[in-house]
């Protein structure tokens, strides 16, 4: 069958980005390797196992051959997106530095900015009832996210950026008080991680932390370890749903005892329960049957819902920004009577099909061009601007893959937004420092 073929070459490409990756350590941290992690550990199992049992999709999506249709979309963005990484000619190191940062002041500008996060965890922690009663079942889980919460959890979002810089600071400059800072910093990040399971929290903390590391003192990861740490970090995103039922503060830890690991990840080969790649399949079939998209205007809504809050400016002239877009989610509705359990992820192909047809896969090429500008920028320009914005935004390209490009082009902007400023007021002012002489670094063939 078709289907079969397509899930082969699927996974030579995606296979191909990871063997890329651990050909050297500094991969470990470049697109084609962390793209091939989604590619390959979340979402093949998800393909296997709706391609084992493909009578949980409705029968007329079977029909439309829905399968192939989608595997041929994920192949060429996976292509794309290696190839758009690979098209610039190996790169060289560059001693002509950019103005680096100046330790200090970009310690001061990064306490601004988590404090900036504290008042908006500490603006969620009123309406939980307390600052550890957001990390309880009655807390985070029970809000209703409109309003004020959002408002609260767009600053706190801050937490990251801050992080980032204080902890480049400290590494450059220690100092007792800057290290403080960072522990204290992580302590919110942790608790999201620990008490209420949040997997995207945990690969940014750790892109932070690792890559800082990596760019700032030249800390290599053995392959084994990383390897290690991906494979484990697959089987907690597939157990997260059971172990966010008892991990809240005053839930019954001992309970999580009880989780049949090996049961669950079985669930997954075997296509019990809803997935990121079954929403994708029906929509790219209800899509390409009904032949309408948003042409990004669903991107451009994401931005607008995202950064003009309804309580500063209100809500008719936030609604007046919103541009008309087909209902792409009823039109899969009616056409095959099928609709997403909640919290189902629709993908990165997926969403950008929706919007722009195939004209998703040129669109993953683009971002994995703009992620070796960046990381040439800086790897082998060593450019400080460049490093900070890459220790945030890497990431981002696990989850253009695995999450919809309507979460992942917000977070683009919202890092970038914020960082800009504290770059620029955090760079140097003598024209000496450019001149600093680099390390020699290995080019990329």
């Amino acid at each position: 069958m078709i289907e079969y073929a397509l899930l082969i070459l699927y996974v030579i490409v995606g296979a191909t980005m990871l063997v890329w990756g651990l050909q050297r350590v500094d991969r470990l941290f470049q697109y084609p390797f962390l793209a091939g992690v989604g590619w390959i550990l979340f979402l093949l199992p998800q393909i296997i196992g709706l391609m084992r049992h493909p009578d949980r999709l409705p029968e007329g999506v079977v029909r439309d051959g829905a399968v192939a249709l989608t595997l041929s979309v994920f192949i060429g963005c996976a292509l794309a997106g290696f190839a758009g990484y690979c098209i610039l000619p190996p790169s060289r190191e560059d001693h002509r530095l950019s103005r680096p940062f100046e330790p200090t002041r970009l310690f001061v500008l990064g306490a601004v900015l988590l404090g900036a996060s504290f008042l908006g965890y500490s603006g969620l922690a009123s309406l939980c009832g307390g600052y550890l009663a957001y990390f309880t079942a009655e807390g985070s889980y029970r809000l209703t996210w409109s309003g004020r919460p959002v408002a609260c959890y767009f600053f706190l979002q801050l937490v990251f950026p801050g992080l980032a810089c204080v902890f480049v600071s400290a590494l450059r400059k220690p100092h007792v008080l800057k290290w403080v800072t960072v522990a204290l910093a992580c302590v919110i990040p942790l608790g999201m991680v620990i008490f209420l399971g949040r997997r995207s929290v945990a690969v940014f903390l750790a892109m932070i932390l690792g890559g800082g590391l990596f760019f700032e003192r030249g800390w290599r990861p053995s392959r084994l370890a990383v390897a290690a740490a991906v494979l484990l970090g697959t089987a907690g995103v597939y157990l997260a749903p059971q172990y966010r039922q008892y991990s809240q503060l005053g839930g019954d830890w001992t309970a999580m005892r009880q989780i049949d690991v090996k049961k669950s990840l079985h669930d997954v080969y075997d296509s019990k329960r809803s997935s990121e790649f079954e929403h994708a399949v029906v929509t790219i079939a209800g899509t390409f049957s009904e032949g309408r998209h948003g042409f990004g205007r669903g991107y451009y809504n994401a931005i607008v819902h995202q950064f003009v809050p309804r309580l500063i400016f209100g809500n008719a002239f936030k609604q007046s920004l919103y541009v008309d877009e087909p209902d792409l989610e009823e039109m899969t509705v009616q056409h095959y009577g099928w609709r997403p359990k909640y919290g189902s992820t629709l993908t990165g192909p997926g969403d950008g099909f929706r919007e722009f047809s195939f004209g998703v896969i040129p669109i993953f090429g683009l971002i994995g061009f703009l992620f070796r500008v960046f990381w040439d920028s800086a790897y082998h320009r060593r450019s400080d601007l460049a490093r900070l914005l890459y220790v945030l935004l890497a990431p981002l390209a696990i989850q253009t893959a695995t999450n919809t490009l309507h979460t992942v082009i917000p977070r683009v902007v919202y890092m970038i937004a914020y960082l800009m400023p504290v770059i620029l007021c955090a760079r140097m002012q003598t024209d000496a420092a450019r001149h600093v002489p680099a390390t020699r670094t290995e080019t990329i063939p």
